[in-house]
């Protein structure tokens, strides 16, 4: 599975909102568009001085059955629009008739072309499919997570990515996971928690816990973690080694930000002094 074709919904590909889904991007120099008139939805992105033939469009698809969407962007006389308008001229009329709205009002023009299509799986080209069938993978794993607000609103601030790997990183807190009944922690009652067999993969950053057949990991940042966690866990020795890092780092800054502070009075003092002085030799 290329990870390249995944998009999040601002359009980087380094990551997106929490409990995002990515959508997938469309090269029209690689591949194939799914059929254009079963689009969900086409916005005028760029038409300059009325140049019709050289208008940039958005185009979204939707599959029907996996709900993974699609985008591509292309200018209007792209050899890949003009094989499916010399199949459909009236869709071409349709489109046609958009853009010259968008163009002669500019500030009632339409946002989009609403279709509502959808479009199969053997519409999709096939290096995507793979990607397609994997988004629904991920979608079912999360949907009881969009349900549940307290998800979203606790972890606000944390994104979603993808590894190179392709597995979907998903970002959870300490109070996210089970303890036994004897180590419970006392804050957490979700009923969407985690309980893993100890121990997870560990790094200087984070513990996680892969899902192989769900392509997912649930990734616990050490700065969401606590030591009853990593314990209960079988990591403690690397959250130990966190917490002295992360406390040397922090007695590193005070260092710093006290020697910067002397610094600064020292050449403050010494300002003074060469105010001083020029004032003297003024004034002799």
């Amino acid at each position: 599975m290329n990870t390249d074709y995944f998009r999040w919904g601002g359009g980087t590909t380094i990551e997106g909102h929490y409990l995002e889904i990515p959508r997938l991007s469309l090269n029209t120099r690689q591949h194939e568009l799914p059929p254009i008139n079963r689009a969900r939805k086409i916005e005028l992105h760029h038409l300059h001085n009325g140049d019709y033939e050289n208008c940039e469009l958005i185009i979204t698809w939707e599959t029907r059955d996996e709900g993974a969407i699609f985008e591509a962007v292309c200018k209007l006389n792209d050899d890949c629009l003009k094989k499916q308008f010399k199949k459909n001229p009236v869709f071409l009329d349709k489109l046609l008739d958009f853009i010259q709205k968008c163009q002669e009002d500019q500030e009632k023009k339409p946002e989009a072309l609403e279709l509502g299509g959808k479009i199969v799986l053997s519409d999709v080209p096939p290096d995507f499919r793979e990607a397609v069938k994997q988004i629904k993978i991920w979608a079912e794993f999360l949907y009881p997570f969009w349900e549940d607000i307290s998800w979203s609103q606790r972890v606000l601030f944390e994104k979603a990515r993808i590894s190179k790997e392709g597995y979907y990183q998903f970002i959870i807190n300490w109070y996210h996971l089970k303890l036994s009944k004897e180590k419970r922690c006392p804050h957490n009652s979700h009923e969407l928690a985690f309980d893993f067999d100890p121990p997870p993969q560990t790094n200087e950053h984070a513990a996680w816990w892969t899902l192989e057949d769900e392509k997912i990991q649930i990734v616990l940042p050490h700065e969401h973690s606590d030591q009853q966690i990593a314990d209960y866990y079988g990591y403690g020795k690397v959250y130990e080694q966190y917490l002295k890092n992360k406390g040397a780092k922090e007695q590193e800054g005070k260092e710093m930000e006290k020697a910067w502070r002397e610094q600064r009075k020292k050449d403050e003092e010494e300002q003074k002094k060469k105010l001083e002085k020029v004032k003297s030799e003024l004034l002799s």
